[in-house]
C-alpha cells in the first residue's frame, strides 16, 4: 500500500507528460450553494458542522427569517459556535442529578478567572482578551532596530512586556502526526505575535502525550500496529509529531528549550449512574487522542499594549501565505470525539514554516518602529479560517469584503474554501489608508504576499462579495462573535472505587530490578530523541534550555531566556517559565491531580531567581474526556481544586484553553470507545532577576552535601506512580501524592532566598520516578557519584512516592544555613563523590551499589535510543545503516565518555577596550569617530541575523541588516554601482534559506550566481582590509559561490543535530588570530554540516585551510559521534582562506559569544573567547 498526503499528493498510476497538460481552470462548484431553511439540519449533518435539531431550528428563525442561508454561511455559524472557538462546557450551566445548577450556575470559566484577583493585578497588562497573555516586563531594555530605509541597526531602549500563549493541537495530530504538530506550532506561533499591536516571538516550549508504547527493547509486533487505524501507532504519532513542531520551529528559527513527554495505555474503573442505578464500567484509558501541547514565550513592546479600536474605513489588509484548500471545518471537527476513520485528513492544515517566518519578520519590523507602527489591531488566522479572523478584528463595528483580492495558490478553489478553510501562515490587520505604503514596502523587502481585501465599516454586519448577484455572506456580527445562549449541562457526581489498601500491594524482586524499570519507561528516561533535533540555541537569547552539565544532559526544570544581548554593564534579566503536569495521578482523584500540576510547575520554577512569587502568572491548559455527566462532575470538582490552590498560593491564570472531546471511537467491540487520561498543563511565566543565578540540576563538586527537602512532611503516597505503573497496579484505586499549599508557599520563598544568595550549587525537583530518579539524573548530568543515606520503613516508598520535594546541593559550610530555613522537613542524605559510583543505604543497610555509568545510565538512555532507532528505520535504505551506527555509537559511547576540559579561564574574554567605540585611525576625519560597516545578508528563510548583528555592535561595528532583496534591488536600479562599496565586512548567517528544498543554501547561491551580485561578491573578497564570516547556512553558501573549498553534505546521522560540541581552533590567524589551540564549547545546530572533500588534490593545501575542528575529550580531532556531530572528515567544523580573512564555519560562534549563551560552564566576565573572533574582524579592517 502506497502512503501519501492526500491534501497535496495524488497517486498517479500513469506517467505525466506535460504538467502544462493540467485543467487548472475553475472547478464547476464555484459558485455559492443556496440552503433552504427547512434543509439547514440536513445540511448539517452531512457535513459534519454539528448542529442540533434546537439550532438549525434557531437559524431559519432567527438568523435567516425571510431567505435562504448560503454554503458559506453556514460553514461560517459552525465554526464561530464549535465548543473549539466558544468553550461552550467551560460556559455552561452545570446541573446536578436533581437538576440544581452547581455553584448557583457559575460557569468553570468565572472560576478560572476568579483567580486573577484585584490584589494580583499589579503586573498583568493583558489576561482573557488577545491572542495571548502579558504581564509587566523591565524598563529601558536595550533593544537593537534598524531604520527601514537605511537598514543601519542603532540601540533603542524599551520598556517591554512579558508574553505568554499555550494551546494544543490534539485532533490533527492524531489524524496526521507531522502535519498536525507542524501546524500547531505554527498557529501557536501567530498567536505569540498577534497580541496587542504585534509581538516578538522568543522561544517555545513543547508537549507530548501518547498511547501505548510497547517494550521497545523488542521488535514492534504485527498485531500492536495493526490494532491502530492505518498505522497510527504511538509510536508513530510520537516520532512524527516531535519531528514536525521540531521542524516549524528550527525552520521559523524559535527554540523549543522545555517540554515533557508521556505514553500511557491502560484500564480504569468508573461507576455511571444509569436509569436502574449506577453501573461499573471498565474503561480503557490511553492517549489514543494524542496531546499536542506548544507554548510560546514573547515580548511586545508595553506601548504597543493595546488594541486600537476598529474605525470606518480601516483598510482590512491579509498577510501571509495563500488560499488552499486545506483545513475545510477543522475547527467544529477538533470539537467531536475522534473516530478510527481517516476521512478527517481533510480537516488537518499543512504548514509552511518559511512563510510563517517571513510573516513574523513583517510584524518584528512594523513593531520595531515603534510610534510608527502601521498596525492598529492584529488577529491570526486559525480555526474557521478567513471568517474567524476577519470577525474578530472588525466587531463590533462591522466589514465589506471583496473575496476575489484573496491571493489563492489553487484557481480552483471555491469562495466556501476560501472562507472558511484554515490554510496557515495567515493574520489580518487594520491600517489606515495612509499606511499601506509603508506596510507594503516592509512586505515587499521580506518577499510576503499581502492582499487589501476590504474596510472596516460601521453596519455591524459581515459583507462578503464574489462577484455573484448577491453576497456569500451576509451576517449580523452579533451571531458569529457575540455572547451566545449558555448551554445546561448534566454534572453527575460519580462513584468512585474505595481506596486500595496500601498493605496489599506485593513488592517482590530487588531494589535494582525496580530502578532500571522505572528508568526505562518513557515518562522517566532520557528524552536525547527530543532535544538533539531541535535547535535550542536560535536568536542568541536562551540562558537556560533543557540540557545541564557537561554532557548536556536534558533534565532541566526551568528555561529562562535572557532580555537582551546588549546589557554589558549590570544584570541581565530576563523570563522564565516552567511546566507542571501530572495527569496520570487523576484517574480517581483529579482533584489531587491538578493541584499536584500546579506543584510540580512552581517546583520547577523555584530554581530561577524570580521578582516575586506572587508575579507569577499562569496558562491553563485542560484536556478531558467530557462526553458523559460524570465526567463533567470531575472537571468542574478539579477546576474548583485549582481556583482554591492558586489562591492560596497568591498566584493566577490569566489564560488558557481547553480540549473537551478527548475521546476516540475504536473498531475494539470491548472498547468501542477509548478515553484519552484527564490532562491539566498549568504553565507558568514571570521576570527572571538574574538570569546568571539559575541553579541547574547537574551534580557540581566533589565532597559537597546533598539534603533534601521534603514538602509532602511525612507522607511517602505511592499513587500514580511510575514505580506501581511498572508492577502493573496502576488500574488500582491507591491514595495519591498531593500538596500543602501553605508550605509549597512558604519554601518556594525560602529556597528562592537561598538561590539568590548563591548557597545553593544545585537542585532538583522530585517527581516522575521519585527520590531515585531525581538523585541518579543528577548525577548522570554531573558525571559524579553520591554515597547517601535513607531512613524509614519501606524503601519503596521512600525511594519511589512521587511526592513534592527537592534534593540540593551545597557546600558544608551552608548546610546550617539550609537546615535554618527548612528545618524538620530538611534531611541530610550524603555527599559527591568524584568517582561515577552511587551508593544507597538504607537504616544503614547497603540497598544499592553500582557503577553510574552502567546499568544505570544505559537503562534512563535505552528508551531514548530504541526511539531514535524507529526513526531510522523510516528512512531510506541506503541512509540506515549510516543512522543507526550513530545512534548505537552515541548509546555506547555513554560507558567511557570523557569530560570536556575547557575551563571557565579558557571560555572567558574580558573586553580589552571597555565600552568605548574605537577608531579607524586612517578614517578619522575633523575629530569625527568613523566605525567600520559590516552587512550582515540574509534572504528567505534565514536566521540567526540578530544575534549577528548584536555580536558585531558590541565590537564597535557600524551594523546593517541587508536583505538579498536590498542588494538586488540596487543592482537593478542602478547596474553600475557596487552596492557593497561601504563595507568593510559581510557576515552570511544560517537558517534554512528557501527552507532548503533544493539543498542547503542553493537557492541562496542562485540568487547570486545568476545575477551581476556575483561580480560584486567577488570584487570585495579579493579587496584588502576586509572579511567575511560564514555560519551555518552561510558558510554552506561561500563553498556553493566558490570563496571556500569542500562540500557540506547531510549529517551522517541523518537528521539535525542541537548540540553544544567542543572545538580546537587550528590556525591563530586572520579572524582567529591570537586563538590557536583554544579548546572551545560552541552551539551548533544544523542538517548539512558533514565535510567532504571536492576534489583529491585539496588535502594537500588543507592543512592551511582548516579553522577549526571537533575534538573529543583528550581534546583530538574526531570522527567519533556525537563528538563529531555531523560526520565531518578530519573533524573539520570551518575553513578560511586569505589569511584568515575569510572564515566559514558550521557551529554557531554568534550564540555562543556572551557569558549566559554558555551552557554548564558560568563565566566570571560578560564574554566568552568567541568574541575576541569580532574584535579580530574590527582590528582586520582598521
Amino acid at each position: 500500500k502506497v502512503k501519501y498526503d492526500k491534501q497535496t499528493e495524488a497517486l498517479y498510476g500513469h506517467s505525466i507528460p506535460h504538467l502544462n497538460s493540467f485543467d487548472s481552470s475553475p472547478t464547476s462548484n464555484q459558485g455559492v450553494e443556496r440552503i433552504p431553511k427547512s434543509d439547514i439540519l440536513k445540511y448539517s449533518n452531512a457535513h459534519s458542522l454539528g448542529f442540533d435539531e434546537e439550532y438549525a431550528k434557531y437559524l431559519s428563525e432567527k438568523v435567516f427569517p425571510d431567505r435562504d442561508s448560503t454554503d458559506v454561511e453556514l460553514f461560517d455559524i459552525a465554526q464561530a459556535n464549535s465548543d473549539h472557538s466558544r468553550h461552550h462546557t467551560f460556559n455552561a450551566i452545570l446541573v446536578d442529578e436533581k437538576g440544581v445548577p452547581l455553584t448557583g450556575g457559575k460557569s468553570m470559566f468565572s472560576h478560572i478567572k476568579d483567580t486573577l484577583t484585584d490584589d494580583l493585578k499589579h503586573n498583568s497588562v493583558i489576561a482573557y482578551k488577545d491572542n495571548a497573555s502579558a504581564i509587566k516586563g523591565p524598563k529601558e531594555v536595550p533593544m537593537l532596530k534598524h531604520a527601514m530605509l537605511y537598514r543601519k541597526a542603532s540601540r533603542m531602549d524599551a520598556d517591554i512586556d512579558y508574553t505568554l500563549t499555550a494551546e494544543t493541537h490534539n485532533m490533527p495530530t492524531g489524524i496526521a502526526p507531522f502535519q498536525g504538530a507542524h501546524t500547531g506550532v505554527g498557529g501557536r506561533m501567530r498567536d505569540t505575535i498577534a497580541i496587542g499591536q504585534g509581538g516578538l516571538m522568543r522561544a517555545s516550549t513543547a508537549g507530548y502525550c501518547v498511547g501505548d508504547i510497547p517494550d521497545l527493547h523488542k521488535p514492534v509486533s504485527k498485531a500492536y500496529t495493526e490494532s491502530y487505524p492505518d498505522g497510527r501507532t504511538p509510536i508513530d504519532i510520537l516520532t512524527k509529531a516531535s519531528d514536525g513542531a521540531s521542524d516549524y520551529g528550527n525552520k521559523l528559527g524559535e527554540p523549543i528549550i522545555q517540554g515533557f513527554c508521556r505514553a500511557y495505555g491502560g484500564k480504569k474503573d468508573l461507576e455511571i449512574s444509569q436509569k436502574d442505578g449506577p453501573e461499573t464500567r471498565t474503561r480503557k484509558v490511553e492517549w489514543r487522542k494524542p496531546i499536542m501541547f506548544s507554548g510560546g514565550i514573547g515580548v511586545m513592546l508595553h506601548q504597543h499594549r493595546d488594541k486600537k479600536a476598529a474605525r470606518a474605513g480601516n483598510r482590512v489588509v491579509r498577510l501571509g501565505g495563500p488560499a488552499y484548500r486545506i483545513g475545510m471545518n477543522g475547527g467544529a471537527a477538533s470539537s467531536t470525539i475522534q473516530t478510527a476513520s481517516t476521512d478527517l485528513e481533510s480537516a488537518v492544515q499543512r504548514g509552511d514554516a518559511e512563510m510563517g517566518q517571513k510573516l513574523q519578520r513583517v510584524v518584528k519590523t512594523c513593531v520595531m518602529l515603534g510610534d510608527a507602527n502601521p498596525i492598529l489591531s492584529i488577529h491570526d488566522q486559525g480555526a474557521g479560517g478567513a471568517a474567524n479572523v476577519t470577525q474578530e478584528i472588525a466587531a463590533p463595528n462591522g466589514a465589506f469584503i471583496d473575496i476575489r483580492k484573496f491571493i489563492s495558490g489553487d484557481n480552483t478553489l471555491n469562495t466556501k474554501e476560501k472562507w472558511c478553510a484554515e490554510y496557515q501562515e495567515q493574520i489580518t490587520v487594520l491600517v489606515d489608508p495612509e499606511h499601506l505604503d509603508l506596510l507594503e514596502k516592509v512586505c515587499k523587502r521580506e518577499k510576503l504576499p499581502i492582499a487589501d481585501v476590504g474596510y472596516i465599516t460601521d453596519t455591524g454586519r459581515i459583507i462578503v462579495v464574489d462577484g455573484s448577484d448577491s453576497p456569500a455572506v451576509d451576517l449580523d456580527l452579533e451571531i458569529v462573535t457575540g455572547d451566545v445562549p449558555r448551554k445546561t449541562l448534566k454534572a453527575y457526581t460519580p462513584h468512585i472505587p474505595k481506596l486500595y489498601k496500601s498493605a496489599k500491594l506485593s513488592f517482590n524482586g530487588n531494589i535494582k530490578g525496580f530502578i532500571l524499570k522505572v528508568l526505562e519507561v518513557m515518562d522517566v528516561g532520557s528524552k536525547r530523541f527530543l532535544t538533539n533535533k531541535v535547535d535550542r540555541s536560535v536568536s542568541g537569547l536562551i540562558a537556560q534550555q533543557q540540557c545541564v552539565g557537561p554532557f548536556h544532559t536534558p533534565i532541566a526544570d526551568v528555561a529562562v531566556v535572557a532580555d537582551t544581548m546588549l546589557e554589558i554593564s549590570g544584570v541581565t534579566t530576563g523570563v522564565a517559565t516552567a511546566v507542571g503536569e501530572q495527569p496520570l495521578k487523576g484517574w480517581y482523584d483529579p482533584e489531587k491531580m491538578v493541584v499536584m500540576a500546579i506543584g510540580e510547575m512552581l517546583s520547577n520554577l523555584v530554581w530561577a531567581p524570580v521578582t516575586a512569587l506572587e508575579d507569577v502568572k499562569c496558562s491553563g491548559n485542560w484536556m478531558w474526556p467530557a462526553r458523559e455527566p460524570e465526567e463533567k462532575y470531575l472537571l468542574y470538582q478539579a477546576v474548583k481544586s485549582v481556583n482554591s490552590a492558586l489562591k492560596e498560593l497568591g498566584i493566577a491564570i490569566d489564560g488558557g484553553k481547553d480540549s473537551m472531546s478527548m475521546s476516540t471511537v475504536t473498531n475494539d467491540r470491548n472498547h468501542p470507545i477509548v478515553d484519552s487520561p484527564r490532562s491539566f498543563v498549568i504553565s507558568g511565566y514571570v521576570g527572571c532577576t538574574d538570569v546568571m543565578k539559575v541553579v541547574t540540576p547537574d551534580l557540581k563538586k566533589a565532597g559537597n552535601f546533598l539534603l533534601f527537602i521534603d514538602l509532602a512532611g511525612v507522607n511517602k503516597r505511592l499513587g500514580g506512580s511510575v514505580f506501581l505503573r511498572t508492577l502493573g497496579y496502576d488500574s488500582k484505586n491507591i491514595e495519591t501524592p498531593d500538596i500543602n499549599v501553605r508550605r509549597l508557599k512558604e519554601y518556594f520563598n525560602k529556597m528562592q532566598t537561598l538561590i539568590k544568595s548563591g548557597v545553593i550549587q544545585s537542585g532538583h525537583d522530585r517527581s516522575d520516578g521519585g527520590l531515585i530518579t531525581t538523585l541518579l539524573e543528577m548525577a548522570f548530568a554531573g558525571g559524579l557519584g553520591f554515597n547517601i543515606n535513607v531512613y524509614g520503613s519501606d524503601i519503596h516508598q521512600i525511594l519511589f512516592n512521587e511526592e513534592l520535594g527537592w534534593i540540593v546541593e551545597v557546600d558544608e559550610k551552608d548546610v546550617g544555613a539550609v537546615f535554618s530555613q527548612f528545618k524538620k522537613n530538611c534531611y541530610h542524605l550524603g555527599s559527591i563523590i568524584e568517582e561515577r559510583h552511587v551508593r544507597i543505604n538504607h537504616n544503614h543497610s547497603v540497598v544499592l551499589d553500582e557503577h553510574l555509568n552502567g546499568d544505570l545510565q544505559m537503562a534512563w538512555e535505552s528508551t531514548s535510543a530504541k526511539m531514535q532507532m524507529y526513526k531510522c528505520q523510516s528512512l531510506e535504505k541506503s541512509d540506515q545503516s549510516t543512522a543507526m551506527m550513530c545512534v548505537e555509537e552515541e548509546y555506547q559511547g555513554l560507558l567511557n565518555r570523557v569530560k570536556p576540559e575547557y575551563s571557565p579561564e579558557r571560555m572567558e574574554y574580558p573586553r580589552k577596550s571597555g565600552a568605548e567605540v574605537k577608531v579607524i585611525s586612517d578614517g578619522a576625519r575633523n575629530g569625527a569617530e568613523v566605525k567600520p560597516k559590516v552587512a550582515v545578508i540574509r534572504t528567505e528563510g534565514s536566521n540567526g541575523d540578530e544575534e549577528m548583528r548584536a555580536a558585531f555592535y558590541l565590537a564597535g561595528f557600524d551594523v546593517f541588516d541587508l536583505h538579498m532583496t536590498d542588494l538586488l534591488e540596487a543592482i537593478s536600479e542602478n547596474p553600475d554601482k557596487d552596492p557593497l562599496t561601504d563595507f568593510n565586512g559581510l557576515a552570511f548567517v544560517g537558517g534554512f534559506s528557501y527552507a532548503d528544498v533544493m539543498g542547503s543554501a542553493t537557492g541562496w547561491a542562485c540568487e547570486i550566481e545568476f545575477t551581476r551580485l556575483k561580480t560584486y561578491l567577488d570584487q570585495f573578497f579579493r579587496r584588502p582590509k576586509t572579511f567575511s564570516l560564514g555560519v551555518c547556512n552561510g558558510y554552506q553558501l561561500m563553498t556553493k559561490i566558490g570563496w571556500l573549498n569542500g562540500v557540506l553534505t547531510d549529517n551522517a546521522s541523518r537528521k539535525f543535530e542541537s548540540r553544544f560540541s567542543t572545538v580546537k581552533i587550528a590556525h591563530g590567524q586572520g579572524l582567529l588570530a591570537g586563538m590557536e589551540d583554544d579548546i572551545l564549547g560552541v552551539w551548533v545546530a544544523h542538517g548539512s554540516g558533514q565535510y567532504v572533500f571536492a576534489e583529491d588534490h585539496f588535502r594537500a593545501d588543507l592543512d592551511e585551510q582548516i579553522a577549526l575542528q571537533y575534538v573529543d575529550g583528550f581534546n583530538e580531532p574526531t570522527l567519533e559521534y556525537p563528538e563529531n556531530p555531523n560526520g565531518s572528515a578530519m573533524g573539520i567544523a570551518g575553513t578560511s582562506c586569505m589569511g584568515g580573512r575569510h572564515l566559514g564555519m558550521m557551529p554557531h560562534l554568534e550564540r555562543s559569544f556572551r557569558d549566559f549563551q554558555i551552557p554548564s560552564t558560568r563565566l566570571d566576565t560578560k564574554f566568552s573567547k568567541w568574541f575576541k573572533v569580532f574584535e579580530n574582524a574590527y582590528d582586520l579592517c582598521t
